[in-house]
C-alpha cells in the first residue's frame, strides 16, 4: 500500500540527521507500507480506542489474543501512569502539533499519548513491533512531540513559569518499555529550537551528504541505490588466498552493513522485476523447505561415514548427499 508522509517528520527526523542526504534521495520514492507497519497502525488505532473509550467500543474484534494483550498492556500503562499525577492536568491522544516553526516543510506531529501538568510532562509513544528495540532516551521522534505540545498556544498559557519535568515514555508491549526522564541540563539543551532547526536545513542544502550507518540506513527506502552504503563493501582487488588480517577484519566490521545493503539490493532488483524488467534477471520460485528424517544420521553415517557431516559435525544437506 502506498501512502504519503512529509520527507521531514518526528518520525524520519533521526535519518535525516545521521544522513542529510537520505531526504533528497528519497523524495521521489513511493512509500510503500508493509503488512506489519499495517498491523503497527490498527494497533495504535485499537489502544486510542481503548484508552478512550474503553470496551463499550469493541475494539477487540478481529484481534488475536497477543494483540488484545498487547493493546491491554499499552492503555494499562497510560491509566496507572495517569492515576500518579497530582494536581490539575490536560491529556492528549492521537494529537497533532504544529511543527512548522522548525522548519516549513516540517508540517506537523501526531503524538499517541500526552499528559501535561504543572510538575510533570509526559509523552508517550506505543510501538507494536517485534524485531527492533526502540529506546526513549535521545529519541528525536518524542522530542519533537515535546516541542509540539509546549509551543502550542494554549499549552504554553497551561504551562508558563511551570518548572515541570519531562518524561519520555516508549510502550513496546512486544519488546521492553522505555522511560527517560530529562536532567535539568538535557531539558535546556534537547528544548533548544535551533538544534532541530540546523539538522532541518542541512537536509535541504544542494548536495547534502549521505552518511551510511545502521541507525539511519535501517528505514531508508535509498539504501539500494546509495553510494555511501556500498562503499562499504570493501574493493580488494587480489585472489581470495591473498587477503590480510586487515582485509578479513574490515570485511567483518562493516558485515552489518554489508548484508544491509545486499538484502536492499536484491528487494531492489527483486520490485524492478515484478514491476516490469532488470537486465536478464528473472524470478525463481524458491525451493521448500526440505530436511532429513529422524533415522537419517544413523543411516548415512553407516553409508558415508565421516562425509555425512560439515565442519560444524551437523548432518549435510539433501542436496548434498
Amino acid at each position: 500500500m502506498k501512502t504519503t508522509h512529509s520527507l521531514i517528520s518526528p518520525s524520519s527526523f533521526e535519518r535525516r540527521k545521521l544522513c542529510p542526504g537520505s531526504l533528497n534521495a528519497e523524495k521521489d520514492l513511493p512509500n510503500v507500507t508493509s503488512k506489519y507497519s499495517e498491523i503497527g497502525t490498527m494497533l495504535h488505532d485499537r489502544t486510542n480506542r481503548y484508552i478512550t473509550k474503553g470496551d463499550s467500543d469493541n475494539w477487540k474484534e478481529g484481534l488475536t489474543t497477543a494483540q488484545i494483550e498487547a493493546v491491554e498492556k499499552s492503555g494499562n500503562y497510560f491509566f496507572k501512569l495517569l492515576q500518579s499525577i497530582k494536581g490539575e492536568y490536560k491529556v492528549f491522544h492521537e494529537q497533532s502539533f504544529d511543527l512548522s516553526f522548525i522548519h516549513p516543510e516540517m508540517k506537523k506531529g501526531t503524538v499517541d499519548s500526552l499528559i501535561l501538568n504543572d510538575k510533570e510532562v509526559h509523552v508517550i509513544d506505543y510501538k507494536f513491533g517485534h524485531r527492533f528495540r526502540v529506546y526513549a532516551q535521545d529519541n528525536y521522534q518524542l522530542l519533537l512531540y515535546y516541542l509540539g505540545a509546549i509551543y502550542n498556544k494554549e499549552n504554553i498559557a497551561f504551562l508558563q513559569n511551570k518548572d515541570y519535568v519531562i518524561y519520555l515514555h516508549i510502550v513496546a508491549p512486544f519488546m521492553n518499555n522505555s522511560v527517560w526522564c530529562l536532567t535539568e541540563s538535557e531539558k535546556e539543551f534537547y528544548s533548544d529550537i535551533s538544534i532541530y532547526r540546523e539538522i532541518a536545513e542541512k537536509c535541504y542544502i544542494e548536495n547534502a551528504p549521505r552518511i551510511a550507518s545502521k541507525k539511519g540506513c535501517q528505514f531508508c527506502k535509498a539504501k539500494a541505490t546509495c553510494p555511501a552504503l556500498a562503499n562499504t563493501v570493501p574493493e580488494i582487488r587480489k585472489p581470495v588466498d591473498f587477503l590480510f588480517d586487515s582485509d578479513i577484519a574490515k570485511i567483518y566490521e562493516n558485515k552489518e552493513l554489508i548484508s544491509l545493503y545486499l538484502k536492499s539490493v536484491e528487494e531492489y532488483i527483486k520490485n524492478r522485476l515484478e514491476s516490469g524488467s532488470f537486465l536478464d534477471y528473472r524470478l525463481q520460485p524458491k525451493l521448500g523447505n526440505r530436511k532429513w528424517a529422524d533415522d537419517a544420521e544413523s543411516y548415512l553415517s553407516d553409508s558415508l561415514g565421516n562425509d555425512a557431516f560439515e565442519v560444524t559435525k551437523k548432518l549435510i544437506g539433501i542436496t548434498k548427499a
